[in-house]
């Protein structure tokens, strides 16, 4: 008689995937401690060479050990391929696993380049350091934060000092963990390594490791892996310029990857292009509303009756009305009312309420950003009067909502549309088309949902002190949480 096997339900499969997480963390650390203790008794420190290449090679029996008590599974194809000479494995980057993966797959000791170790447990952060893993900034937030990491362009020299001493790298040329399985823009990075080492580049292609192990997820889910080692590619006979390089082993990737991961990008990449930032105003660069600041300010300097019975209907109406028809009925209450009167004494204001107005650390990005040659642009629904005085003071070219103005006095009505939402959006793209901007490497900050289609648009972007539900959505998109006070 034939037995029926029926599926697991749901709830089993979720059962399931607990219990193995927790087993395979529990193995995890336990080697790693255990291992870790065996090599400073075994190796000591890892000033030498020799101790550093005894590092990597216990790190690699470690793996092995972790992925055979796991059951975890990988399927290689290629690995022929690699040759013996020091190469540079190049690899899409799905999670935090992929490193041991490649590390188990090509079977030999490697230096990594990696993110800086403080953002990392105290205990990898010492496994990476005997390992001689190479410590970068990936982007202006790291840079400002982790001051011992070696900038991008410090660690092409390392990264082709590590080759020529006959040790192998691996490099991401995403530059981070990809998410929502969509290949990233490679960075020029790793062309720029290879052609300096004359190195061969070996890409290799990850799949399912981003179901194994999601992202910002610690549940892990049981699949069989696959690796795809290509041969090797020797750039500096594929073309003369770098640019063209980096895209050869883009495509070479991309050719063995579902079209779902790079089909629909919504993000405008163009790799010879510039670098550029682009912030939000309220609530990102300052801490409140710069617009009902402004109009609180006219107000008490012009008191009458008419004025005073404008403040409680605008604040029924910030409270029955949706945000873009209290946007416009707040430009309604201009209406008569002379542009020179509105602005007399703003720039003032804010330059002398600099501190109190603005977070000290967003104007600090701003600064960087321009010290790094990066082109700096504020998209804001705010009026473009408001803006030119906000533009004048942070020597920033600002964009918002343009006001309806007749004989120097403002009519209450919009120009075209409110800036926010799409139109955002909208303006970023059109600002990469005009100055030739890559926005898959620029930098982007806001704190709204009426922020969220101008933060899909940019590679890098960053949430300022935002709400629950969109630092959730944010995060699970890879966006960047800053806290400021």
């Amino acid at each position: 008689m034939r037995l029926k096997v029926f599926p697991m339900t749901r709830t089993a499969r979720y059962l399931h995937n607990i219990f193995y997480s927790v087993y395979f963390y529990t193995v995890f650390l336990a080697l790693l401690y255990l291992f870790f203790l065996y090599g400073h008794l075994r190796f000591g420190d890892s000033k030498r060479a020799k101790n550093i290449e005894q590092w990597r090679e216990l790190s690699l029996k470690l793996i092995d050990a972790l992925f055979f008590l796991a059951h975890v599974r990988i399927k290689t194809v290629g690995r022929e391929h690699i040759p013996s000479c020091p190469v540079v494995f190049a690899a899409n980057h799905q999670s935090y696993l992929d490193p041991l993966v490649i590390l188990h797959i090509v079977r030999r000791p490697f230096a990594a380049i990696t993110a800086p170790f403080d953002e990392f447990p105290p205990i990898i952060r010492r496994w990476f350091a005997h390992m001689g893993c190479i410590s970068v900034s990936r982007d202006v937030f790291e840079e400002l934060k982790y001051k011992e990491t070696i900038h991008a362009e410090k660690a092409i020299a390392a990264c082709v000092d590590t080759l020529k001493k006959g040790m192998s790298l691996l490099i991401f040329p995403e530059g981070r963990r990809e998410f929502k399985k969509h290949l990233l823009p490679f960075h020029l990075g790793v062309a720029k390594i290879a052609l300096e080492s004359c190195a061969p580049v070996v890409p290799i292609v990850l799949e399912h490791i981003d179901t194994f192990f999601p992202t910002h997820r610690v549940i892990l889910h049981p699949v069989h892996l696959s690796a795809i080692i290509t041969p090797p590619v020797e750039l500096w006979n594929i073309s003369p310029t770098i640019l063209e390089d980096v895209m050869y082993v883009e495509k070479r990737i991309k050719k063995y990857l579902p079209k779902s991961y790079f089909s629909e990008r919504s993000i405008p990449h163009l790799p010879h292009g510039k670098r550029a930032a682009f912030f939000d105003l309220d609530d990102t660069l300052t801490r409140s509303n710069i617009y009902q600041k402004l109009v609180a300010r006219y107000l008490m300097a012009h008191v009458s009756a008419g004025n005073f019975q404008k403040i409680p209907r605008l604040v029924v109406r910030r409270i029955l009305l949706k945000h873009g028809f209290f946007y416009l009925a707040a430009i309604r209450m201009l209406k008569g009312i002379r542009t020179s009167d509105f602005l007399r004494g703003f720039y003032g204001y804010i330059r002398k309420h600099k501190k109190e107005l603005f977070y000290p650390q967003m104007l600090e990005l701003i600064r960087h950003h321009q010290e790094k040659g990066n082109k700096v642009f504020i998209v804001s629904e705010e009026p473009q009067d408001i803006l030119d005085s906000i533009s004048k003071l942070l020597g920033v070219p600002c964009f918002g909502t343009v006001l309806e103005k007749k004989r120097g006095v403002f009519t209450g009505e919009v120009i075209g549309h409110i800036m926010k939402d799409e139109h955002k959006r909208d303006k970023v793209i059109e600002l990469a088309k005009k100055h030739n901007l890559d926005l898959s490497k620029s930098y982007v900050y806001g704190d709204s949902e009426h922020d969220y289609a101008m933060l899909r648009s940019v590679g890098h972007a960053a949430l300022v002190n935002p709400k629950r539900t969109l630092r959730v959505r944010g995060k699970g998109l890879g966006f960047r949480i800053i806290k400021e006070t």
